[in-house]
C-alpha cells in the first residue's frame, strides 16, 4: 500500500543521512500538558516538491487550515487534542460538550482538508472524552495570558510609568493593559 508522505522519509532515506526514527509514539502519553510533541522526520532538499510533512504539532497544522474549514470543523480541530498518529490515521479526543461538531460530516470535511494539506489521504478517529493534554485553543489561551502578564510587568517596570505614578500620584489600571498584537 502507498504510505503517506510523512512516513516515506522514515522508511527510505534519500541520501546518506542517518535513518529517521520510526513512527513516533502516540502524542500526549506519559508526558505532562506542557511537553512538546515528538518531532517528525524532517524533509530533505530532494523532498522540496513533495507534500509537506506533519511536524507533530497539531495546533500548527490546523492553524494553516483555517481558510479551508467551516465553523464546525474549526471548532472540532481547535478543541480536540491529538492523542496519536498511526500511519494516515489521526486520533483525536474532544470534550463531550463538542459532540455537535464531531459528526461524521464534520469529521469528513476536516479529514479532507488535512488530506489536501498533507498531500495524502487522512482518516480521523474522534473519541469524546476528557482532555488530558492541551488543545490548540487551550494553548492559544495560555499564550495570550502569558503575553498579557508580560505586558503588564513591562509596563509596571517602565521608568516613565514609574515617574508618572511617583510624581503625579497616577494609578496604573492593570485591566486596561493589552499586549501589542504583532
Amino acid at each position: 500500500a502507498d504510505a503517506p508522505p510523512w512516513e516515506e522519509s522514515a522508511r527510505a532515506p534519500r541520501q546518506p543521512e542517518p535513518p529517521a526514527p520510526a513512527q513516533p509514539a502516540p502524542l500526549g502519553q506519559g508526558a505532562g500538558p506542557a511537553a512538546p510533541p515528538p518531532a517528525a522526520p524532517a524533509s530533505t532538499p530532494a523532498d522540496a516538491d513533495a507534500a509537506p510533512l506533519f511536524s507533530g504539532n497539531w495546533g500548527e497544522l490546523i492553524a494553516g487550515l483555517r481558510e479551508r474549514l467551516g465553523a464546525k470543523e474549526i471548532m472540532l480541530a481547535q478543541n480536540a487534542e491529538l492523542t496519536g498518529v498511526r500511519g494516515n490515521l489521526f486520533c483525536l479526543r474532544a470534550p463531550p460538550q463538542f459532540r455537535f461538531s464531531a459528526t461524521p460530516e464534520v469529521q469528513a470535511l476536516l479529514a479532507q482538508a488535512l488530506s489536501e494539506a498533507l498531500g495524502a489521504p487522512v482518516q480521523l478517529d474522534v473519541a469524546l472524552g476528557e482532555i488530558s493534554g492541551e488543545t490548540p485553543f487551550m494553548q492559544q489561551q495560555r499564550l495570550r495570558g502569558e503575553a498579557l502578564e508580560a505586558a503588564r510587568e513591562r509596563l509596571q517596570q517602565d521608568p516613565v510609568v514609574m515617574a508618572l505614578v511617583r510624581e503625579f500620584d497616577a494609578t496604573l489600571r492593570p485591566d486596561s493593559i493589552q499586549p501589542v498584537q504583532e
